[in-house]
Formats: C-alpha cells, sequence, structure tokens
C-alpha cells in the first residue's frame, strides 16, 4: 500500500467530513502532512471498527479492511460515545496487539478530530474523547552496571586519573 499523501487518490476514499479535518490539520493548525495522514488512517480503523461493531458480528481484520467509511457524516459522529473509543482502544490491544504508544498516538488522533468537530465545526454538543485517560506506559527500570563492570569502570577511571597526574 502506498503511503497516504492528502494529494492522492486515496484520499478520495475519505468522508469530506474527514478530508476537511485534515486541511484544517496542515493549513491552520500547522500540523505536517504526515502526521495528518496517520491522524487519517488512524481515524479510518476507528470509524471501520465502529460501523462493523455496530452489527454485533464477530469480525476479522480483513473484514475490517473491507468497510467503507465514505458514508460517515454529522449524523454518525453524533452518536459515537466515549464507551465506543473505549471499546476501539480494548480492541486495538487484544485483537491487533498494539502496544502503549500505539493505542496513545490512536487516541491522540481520535481526540484531535473530535476535538475539531466540538470546538472548530460545532457539529457534536459534547466530545466523547475529552475525559478518557491516555493508555498508562509502563515504567521500565534503569540499566545497570554488574559489579565486574562496576569494578572495571572506577579501575579505568582510577588509573585514568593516575596516568594523567604522573
Amino acid at each position: 500500500m502506498a503511503v497516504l499523501r492528502l494529494k492522492g487518490e486515496e484520499i478520495k476514499t475519505f468522508p469530506m467530513v474527514l478530508r476537511n479535518f485534515a486541511n484544517h490539520q496542515v493549513a491552520i493548525k500547522g500540523i505536517s502532512e504526515n502526521t495528518v495522514c496517520e491522524y487519517l488512517l488512524d481515524l479510518r480503523t476507528f470509524f471501520r471498527f465502529y460501523k462493523i461493531n455496530l452489527t454485533g458480528d464477530i469480525f476479522t481484520q480483513e473484514d475490517l479492511e473491507k468497510v467503507s467509511i465514505l458514508d460517515v457524516d454529522v449524523k454518525m459522529i453524533r452518536e459515537i460515545t466515549r464507551q465506543d473509543i473505549i471499546n476501539y482502544l480494548v480492541y486495538s490491544r487484544t485483537e491487533r496487539n498494539t502496544n502503549t504508544t500505539t493505542r496513545m498516538r490512536k487516541l491522540s488522533s481520535i481526540r484531535s478530530f473530535f476535538q475539531y468537530a466540538y470546538t472548530r465545526e460545532h457539529m457534536i454538543e459534547s466530545n466523547p474523547a475529552a475525559d478518557i485517560d491516555a493508555p498508562k506506559k509502563a515504567k521500565t527500570l534503569p540499566k545497570h552496571l554488574s559489579v565486574d563492570e562496576a569494578v572495571r569502570l572506577l579501575e579505568t577511571v582510577r588509573n585514568d586519573t593516575y596516568s594523567k597526574t604522573v
């Protein structure tokens, strides 16, 4: 699959409301085209999930990729709830095995879109993404030296300091 470009053919597979969002992000907010294209790809997956999840049917990744989002409109956007977004993040973790950083980016894309829809376009009465906490990133312990490595380091420093004073 080619990289999404705002002036490419693939952009025509996005509904006008998402294209307007992309144009606003690039022209008004000054966000790079690459970042906005990643937002669009995240939003496409979210809306595909939302539409197919409404049916209640079990679906595969291949099923999801076949879902068109051209019919996403203001009416559908108004129906999306906080729980729909959380369900998508759970799906992203459990079924797509995305890591925390990826889910944080997906949530950021969704937040940006709903913030735009709420504050700029006034197409929704409340922002369903506003109070969703970001997934917590696991804290890792710092790497440390073994006892032998620490002794070698101290000996190197001592020998280097000694050689400079002689």
